[in-house]
């Protein structure tokens, strides 16, 4: 069976043949929830569903109308394909008047009609409920009070008010029976308040069908449209058809979620890769075979045209006039760029890829209603051999932060999202995980490790002038870190510290210790180096038990009749 794209026309109120069209000698009505979804593709901002539709159908032109469609369709994305003896001839999206508003109004109606004489007699046996629960009160208050007047607090007969003495013989054999007609009382009472509560609920159900129809009886009489696709087809021979009709619709997507399951025993990484979909369409995709994609359409397939950048002169004109100060400028100002500113385990899912993206088809059958919840489905489990590391950086935190450093070594690309994380079975934290594609190494941090010690000392600095006419000062800072591992075993450990940099040709920074050699090309990066916030990266290894001294040594110098800002003077 050939496929045919939708015809790009503008909707039509309803379906029309053209005069001296013949009309398809056969039509067949489904309904969209009738349809068996035969597969999703969800992308991060949409989806493509795919719904398989069986008629049978006698030979000569037929028309199948496909109804309930989503609101959120896509209608020039609708392709139509399938099996048996029959082609296509035409594929069209339509507005059609719906002829059964009056039918349902009337149905409306009727029901209303019904649900108000079933309220007035839940009503009724409310009211009378109410009255036997009154009665049945009054009654164990009496049996109560009765028994309550016979004796006083204190143990001494009262009897006066309500008994004769002569018959005081008669209490005891009202004692007799006391408890056990009272209680009875009190079951057949609970009885009763059981079928008030009943009955309570009834009418809210009652009212709330009501409530729900009153707008419907309040709706004008002009016809409703609805949202249909008409396929019109020539057959061959009497078959069963069975067509494949594909759409994309908005308001669905998917999203990434981890959770990274680390061994430090047996030095293992697990990642349990998740896809969290939710959608909104007004249909709902049950039983269906599920792929998630990593494409996103949304961002299109071609690079943007880059302008050309034109400058030009501002005129000289007087400050005064053009509101500024008369003072010079950013570098950066007139050229756009604004000012600077200051510092469960499942079966894992099969991978398709193409030259740009991944496809992830879902193992199992999977149903996702449109609920806008998100439903958590398992892409795959992987396996990585980590190797462990630590970071530290005392100015902020005297603590040694352990590291899983790890490589992507499967064929799931990981996008960026939210990850659990656990240690030896621990909760740890939730962090985010980047992008990371295949054969990318990735890490991710799993909390402080007390078994590795970091002491940062207060530091040392000293002052001196230098110069006979232009004289300035000379600021010398000290800073001693102490680090131990106290573990059995070696531990690497990046060291980070700050150095300041200067703004200012006035202003001169001279690192004095650690000396930094020059980075060659080629070559791996120094050790310990400068990195790109300036500051001293030093990556140590130190055996087990082994301590280590890491000093920071360096002088700042400038005028001294000038002040500096962010020394900490």
């Amino acid at each position: 069976m050939s496929t045919e794209e939708l015809e790009k026309q503008p909707l039509k109120e309803e379906v029309k043949q053209d005069e001296g069209e013949e009309k398809p000698s056969q039509k067949k009505e489904i309904s969209i929830p009738d349809c068996t979804v035969h597969s999703v593709v969800v992308y991060p901002d949409r989806a493509e569903v795919t719904r398989l539709v069986t008629v049978d159908l006698e030979p000569g032109s037929a028309e199948v109308v496909i109804k309930n469609i989503s609101k959120s369709l896509d209608k020039d994305s609708i392709r139509v394909d399938g099996i048996g003896p029959a082609s296509v001839t035409e594929v069209s999206f339509q507005e059609i008047a719906v002829t059964e508003e009056e039918d349902s109004r009337e149905n409306a109606s009727a029901e209303v009609t019904e649900l108000k004489e079933k309220i007035k007699a839940a009503e009724e046996r409310k009211e009378k409920t109410k009255q036997q629960m009154d009665r049945m009160t009054a009654q164990i208050e009496l049996f109560d009070k009765y028994s309550t007047g016979l004796f006083s607090a204190g143990g001494q007969t009262t009897t006066n008010d309500l008994l004769d003495q002569k018959t005081i013989d008669g209490v005891f054999g009202y004692l007799e029976t006391f408890e056990e007609r009272t209680v009875r009382l009190r079951v057949d009472k609970d009885e009763v308040n059981s079928d008030d509560l009943s009955t309570a609920r009834e009418l809210t159900k009652l009212n709330t069908r009501l409530y729900e129809l009153q707008p419907l009886l309040s709706k004008p009489s002009e016809p409703v449209k609805q949202q249909v696709i008409g396929v019109l087809l020539d057959v061959k021979s009497a078959a069963q058809i069975q067509l494949l009709i594909s759409y994309v619709v908005s308001n669905a997507g998917w999203t990434p979620k981890y959770d990274l399951r680390v061994s430090s025993s047996e030095r293992t990484m697990q990642v349990t890769y998740f896809g969290v979909v939710k959608q909104s369409t007004g249909e709902d995709w049950l039983n269906a075979r599920l792929s998630l994609s990593t494409a996103t359409p949304s961002i299109g397939g071609s690079a943007p045209t880059l302008e050309t950048l034109k400058l030009t002169i501002i005129p000289n004109l007087n400050p005064q006039l053009r509101g500024g100060t008369g003072k010079k400028k950013s570098r950066h100002s007139g050229f756009g760029f604004g000012e600077e500113s200051s510092v469960i385990e499942a079966p894992p899912s099969k991978v398709s890829e193409g030259l740009i993206n991944s496809v992830f088809e879902i193992s199992t059958p999977t149903n996702i209603p449109a609920d806008n919840s998100g439903h958590k489905v398992h892409v795959a489990q992987i396996d990585l051999k980590p190797t462990f590391e630590y970071d530290t950086v005392p100015k902020l935190a005297q603590h040694a932060f352990l590291r899983a450093k790890a490589v992507n070594n499967s064929q799931y690309p990981f996008l960026s999202g939210p990850s659990n994380v656990f240690l030896d079975n621990s909760y740890v934290t939730e962090t985010t995980l980047a992008s990371v594609s295949p054969n990318e190494e990735f890490g991710c941090s799993l909390g402080v490790d007390l078994s590795v010690k970091v002491v940062y000392k207060p530091v040392s600095r000293f002052r001196e002038e230098t110069g006979l006419f232009s004289k300035t000062v000379v600021y010398k800072y000290k800073q001693v870190t102490e680090i131990l591992n106290t573990r059995s075993e070696p531990a690497v450990i990046t060291f980070t510290d700050q150095v300041p940099k200067s703004e200012d040709e006035k202003l001169k920074v001279t690192l004095l210790e650690p000396v930094i050699a020059k980075q060659k090309q080629g070559a791996p990066s120094p050790n310990p180096k400068l990195n790109s916030q300036n500051n001293v990266e030093w990556r140590l290894e130190l055996g087990p038990g082994e301590s280590r001294s890491v000093t920071i040594y360096y002088t700042v110098e400038f005028p001294v009749n000038k002040e500096v800002e962010g020394l900490g003077l």
